[in-house]
């Protein structure tokens, strides 16, 4: 038996060192963490949507009304006028042509355009009265007006009358009477208006400025 100590003592020697690799280490189990439960996550609150207002409007401050009735000085005739011409116009028409034309000036010799010009028959009131405006027919200058009473030259006296009025409707002339001619180089007549001396600040009846082109 102690013949074979030594052998058992070096066989245990052995396997306590063999069993040093076969277990190196006992590990203690560590503890794992779990993670912490998922909170739920809140669904998202759809609020209403905000309602984007639109910039009011800067107000703006209503301009004043500028226009108004028109304040002019009552018109006369200008020295020279009624005048009888014959139809520079309308030379084709010849003898078949019976009107008055002209302008009208401010007291400063200027053409004044958009006047109203009426013609009245006072033996045919149902046929006028005839009208035009100023600045309309530029053969007789730049405020010419040109109104056609008959197809034909023939004379009258105290039969036709004319008279201006504003755009809107006032008088600015009385009702003046005028005579025409049969004659054929007279079948046209010129009348041609001015402001009133009284009701102006010229002291003479202004005359056409250079503007004003001559007449045949």
């Amino acid at each position: 038996m102690k013949r074979y100590m030594p052998l058992i003592s070096l066989t245990l020697l052995v396997l306590l060192s063999a069993g040093c690799e076969v277990f190196p280490y006992v590990t203690q189990p560590t503890a794992t963490i779990s993670p912490p439960p998922a909170t739920a996550t809140p669904e998202a609150t759809s609020l209403p949507p905000t309602e984007t207002l639109a910039p009011s409007p800067t107000p703006t401050a209503t301009p004043e009304e500028t226009t108004g009735p028109l304040e002019a000085p009552s018109y006369t005739l200008q020295e020279g006028s009624p005048a009888a011409l014959p139809n520079f116009n309308h030379p084709e028409a010849g003898c078949d042509w019976l009107g008055v034309a002209g302008q009208v000036f401010n007291a400063e010799g200027l053409e004044v355009l958009g006047l109203t010009v009426q013609v009245f028959d006072e033996q045919d009131p149902d046929a006028g009265p005839y009208q035009a405006q100023t600045g309309d027919a530029l053969a007789y200058g730049r405020g010419g007006y040109e109104i056609q009473v008959a197809e034909q030259a023939f004379e009258t006296s105290a039969r036709f009358s004319i008279q201006v009025f504003t755009p809107e409707g006032a008088p600015l002339t009385e009702r003046l009477f005028f005579s025409t001619y049969e004659d054929c180089s007279r079948n046209l007549i010129l009348i041609n208006f001015v402001p009133r001396v009284e009701d102006s600040t010229a002291k003479e009846a202004p005359t056409p400025g250079p503007t004003t082109p001559a007449y045949p």
